[in-house]
This record gives structure tokens, sequence and C-alpha cells, in this order.
């Protein structure tokens, strides 16, 4: 019988290439096993490290966010705010560059990932607060004489009727008309007059209010009302904000600070006045304010309206969309509203001069 042929014949060298190609292959496997892991490993870690650096990013600009509110409240505020966020964490230094700057460093971390921005603002009193009467959205009419010391600015036209005295700047987004105050049928009336010791500005750009709304007050307030709610003086605080889910009525003296804000209207149903010289007083209505006395100290917004019923002595100042008057009116501003702030009516602005991150 014949054997097979030689070639077809395993030697045991033939069985040691064999075994070293398999180890070869298997090799090559594992070595592009390796390397695909390492770099879906590597990947996963440089898309987590972004998210991780993001997220530390948008962690610090929050920490600027809530030291700029401070600062809205409290403009001489300097100190450190901590906070935290998801699984992340802020904190935040604010130290003062001068009177009207502050700098705010706010450190954001998400693990062993930390983001760090530097923001310089220029913290100084809004327009709407250096006014003494401030009408943000509508014309005004002075039907009756007038007596006014301080800035006026009217988100409208201003109309004059009767005789009015401004010492200060009157600045009005529309036009001024100086009219006869005579009607049909009673013959002519006797031209207005119109003083303003400061400039008159016609055209100017609109101011804005800006109150906040009601969840804030809810959520900030140092005491909470729900329904109607009378405060009689003597009045006795010292800087408390209230806030009353419901309409107010207010009158007497007040001893202290004291800022009361009501979701309805507020009615100042006698004289109202400060029983010292350091007392202040500010009434924000989200609907409107009504006055029926004629004596009223304290900063008066009414979102809505604000509406005089007789003749009146205000020491503060007026703001509201609209506000109308009866009889005589005297009203001077309080300059102490320059420098002293309510926490409840955001009346400061705070502006970036400068933004760096690290």
């Amino acid at each position: 019988m014949r054997s097979a042929p030689r070639w077809l014949c395993a030697t045991e060298n033939d069985e040691g290439v064999v075994l070293l190609v398999t180890l070869f292959i298997i090799t090559v496997v594992l070595l592009a096993g390796a390397m695909l892991a390492l770099t879906v490993t590597t990947d996963l870690r440089i898309a987590s490290n972004v998210y991780r650096s993001t997220a530390a990013f948008y962690l610090a600009e929050a920490g600027v966010a809530r030291a700029v509110e401070e600062l809205k409240g409290n403009p001489h505020f300097v100190g450190q705010l901590d906070g935290s966020l998801d699984e992340g964490t802020y904190h935040v230094t604010v130290t003062a560059e001068g009177d009207d700057r502050r700098t705010i460093r706010s450190e954001g971390r998400l693990g062993k990932i930390r983001r760090v921005v530097t923001v310089t603002v220029s913290v100084g009193v809004s327009e709407a607060q250096r006014k003494v009467l401030f009408v943000t959205g509508n014309n005004i009419e002075f039907k009756a004489p007038a007596e006014i010391r301080g800035d006026v600015h009217v988100n409208g036209d201003v109309k004059v009727k009767d005789s009015v005295f401004i010492d200060g700047d009157l600045s009005l987004s529309g036009v001024l008309r100086e009219t006869e105050d005579g009607g049909k049928g009673q013959g002519r009336g006797r031209r207005s007059e119109l003083e303003v010791t400061g400039s008159i500005t016609e055209g100017a750009p609109e101011l804005s209010l800006g109150l906040y709304d009601e969840s804030w007050y809810l959520e900030h307030a140092d005491e909470v009302y729900y329904g109607g709610r009378v405060f009689a003086g003597p009045l006795t605080y010292q800087g408390e904000v209230i806030f009353v889910d419901g309409d107010v009525e207010i009158w007497g003296t007040l001893a202290g600070r004291l800022t009361i804000v009501s979701s309805g209207s507020i009615v100042v149903s006698g004289d109202l006045s400060y029983a010292d010289e350091d007392s202040l007083l500010w009434l924000i209505a989200l609907d409107r304010v009504e006055v029926e006395a004629g004596v009223l100290e304290a900063m008066v917004v009414g979102q809505k309206k604000v509406t005089i019923k007789e003749s009146c002595d205000i020491f503060g100042g007026l703001s509201g969309e609209k506000v109308d008057y009866a009889g005589e009116l005297r009203l001077i501003f309080d300059e102490r509203l320059e420098q002293v702030y309510s926490p409840a009516w955001p009346s400061l602005r705070v502006e970036v001069v400068e933004w760096r991150e690290e």
C-alpha cells in the first residue's frame, strides 16, 4: 500500500509553526481590543471632564448671580456666600473696590474639577429711586397746584393746567403741553404756569420700575399674612419686610424702618408720619395705592396706580404706572432714599464692568 505524500504529513516543526501563528493572531487581537478599550475609556474620561468642567462653570455663574442679588438688596455687602446645586458646590467672595464697586470671585466645583469666574460690578441706585415722582406707563396731568422738590420722570406726556413748581429736573419720553384751564362755556381760564429750576428733557428714554413678582415676596418676606390687614400706629419695626396677600390699610406713626408689600391695594386712611429722623417706610402695592391723608411720609409705589384724594404733603416719593391727585400737592424727595434701600424693591442697578474666567 502506498504511503501519503511527504508534504501531507505533519511534522513536529510544522506543528510549532502553527502554534506560533496562532499565538501571533491572538496577540494582535488582544492588542487591538486593548487599544480599543483604551480609546473608549479615554474618550469617556474626556467627555466626563468636559461635562464636569462645564457644570463647574455654571456653578460659578450661579454663585455670581447670587452675589448680584445680594448686592441689589444690600449694596454695602462684603463677605462670603456658599451654596450647592445637585452634586456641585460654589463658594463666593465679595470684596469692596471703593464705594461703588465690588469684586465677585466665584469658584464652582464638581468633584475634582473647579472653575473660577471673577466679576467686577458697579453698584448704584437706579434712576427710578432717584425720582421724587416717577410715572411709569402713562401721561400725567397737573390739574391742580403742585410744588415738587426733586427730579421728575414720566414715560409719556406731561400736561400742565395749573401752577406747577419743580425744584429739579423734568424728563419725559413724550412731550410737554401747557394749557389753559378754562372749559367749554366757562370762558377762558388763566394760563398755566410751569417753573422748573433744572433741565427739561422731552423724548427722554423710558425708565422701568421693575418690581419683583408675588412669588419672590412670598419667599423672601420676614412676615407673611393672608387676607386683609390693618396697620394702626404707633408702629415699631427694625427693618422688616412684610408681605400681605390681600389689601392693606395703614395710618399713624412709625418708629424704625419697615417695608409693606401688598398683593392688592394699600389705603393710607389717615396721616402717616415718622416718629424720629431715622425712620423710613416703603409702601409697595402690586395693584394700587390710595392716599386719604393730609400728611404722608413714605416711599410710595403703586404698580398700577397711585391716587391722592385730597390736598397732601408727601415726604418721600411717588412711583406708579399712573398718578392722579386732587387738591394741592406738595411733594418733597427724601434724599436718604439714595443711600438706604429696601430689599423688597429692586431699586439698585448692578452693572458688569469686567468679567474674567479661570
